[in-house]
């Protein structure tokens, strides 16, 4: 990497000199999941991949794999330095325009176009409620999240790596789509080629990878057998990984276009839901039983200690906020 970005660097200085771009496109940099990104707002990208300067490597360059978005934060700085322009920029060039994806967008334009005005609004589920919420977009982070597509040319793009859609020899060599596809890394349950997950999905052998932002989801499935794929986006994102997403539709179409049975519709996502609501219950019970005996508190407060005193209050105050707000999120 430093051949391309001499600046770059991790904690560790033998690290440093070792990490390659096949080691960030494979996520065996040893940059953890968690490594830290710049906290100046607005940042840029060059910022973030500075603020690994103080990151230390969770293993050796090569060794393990690790899933870490900083990785594409430094690829797309290495890209920039390259090509000398913006990631966006060679995004538009070298993939959205050979591809015809005129869908498809690196930042929401200030003055909206007609593709754009029929863009989705994001959802949070609030309660097991999707509710509208508006995220500022996150060009910062662009080679890890914030592409703005539609499923339409995501198949153009699923068919080009399948070397089905015309202008597939426009995005890669087909020696260089193969070795794209290649499983390098082994992990759990798949091995990770550069920048997908190649494994079955429900039985079926494919290669996929989805991604998450707050308000938004999607994933990616091919199945190069039968060369064809499946694209699934939706307008609503939960941190509850039992709640409804993109991530298991793709995956339940791939299987029942490849033959197998759907599954049964469970009750886990319900049941979740249900324990909210009686951990809310409980909660608010909590607290009408203590607002009836505030008359009693209030007298035993002479013989308190200052740290019982806040001790009572924070966990009045912090019982409900945590079931209220953080739990729902």
């Amino acid at each position: 990497v430093q051949d391309y970005l001499p600046w770059f660097k991790v904690a560790d200085a033998e690290a440093s000199r070792r990490i390659t771009v096949r080691h960030l496109l494979n996520q065996t940099s040893g940059l953890p999941t968690n490594a830290r990104r710049a906290r100046n707002d607005p940042a840029t990208l060059a910022d973030h991949v500075r603020a690994l300067a103080e990151v230390e490597p969770v293993h050796a360059p090569g060794e393990v794999h690790e899933y870490s978005s900083p990785n594409c934060l430094v690829l797309g700085a290495l890209i920039e330095q390259a090509g000398g322009r913006s990631f966006a920029e060679q995004v538009q060039d070298a993939v959205f325009t050979p591809l015809g994806m005129s869908g498809s967008f690196t930042s929401p334009p200030s003055a909206t176009p007609a593709p754009l005005a029929r863009m989705a609004r994001g959802h949070r589920y609030w309660f097991g409620f999707p509710r509208p919420v508006d995220l500022a977009h996150e060009a910062d982070r662009l080679p890890t999240a914030a592409l703005i597509s539609s499923v339409e040319d995501l198949g153009r793009f699923l068919q080009a790596l399948l070397g089905s859609e015309p202008g597939a020899s426009a995005l890669l060599r087909p020696s260089a789509r193969a070795e794209m596809l290649r499983p390098a890394a082994p992990s759990a349950g798949f091995s990770y080629a550069m920048g997908w997950r190649v494994g079955e999905v429900r039985g079926v052998p494919a290669i996929h990878h989805g991604g998450i932002v707050a308000n938004f989801r999607g994933k990616m499935v091919m199945v190069p057998e039968g060369r064809w794929g499946v694209a699934v986006l939706t307008n609503a994102s939960s941190a509850l990984p039992l709640s409804p997403t993109s991530h298991r539709m793709a995956d339940n179409i791939a299987a029942l276009l490849a033959g197998r049975e759907l599954p049964s519709v469970g009750s886990r996502f319900q049941m979740v839901q249900a324990l909210l609501a009686l951990a809310i219950a409980l909660a608010s019970l909590h607290q009408l039983r203590n607002a009836l005996r505030l008359g009693r508190w209030r007298a035993a407060l002479p013989g308190r200690t200052r740290r019982a005193i806040v001790w009572d209050v924070g966990v009045e105050l912090g019982l409900p906020i945590l079931v209220l707000v953080f739990v729902p999120r």
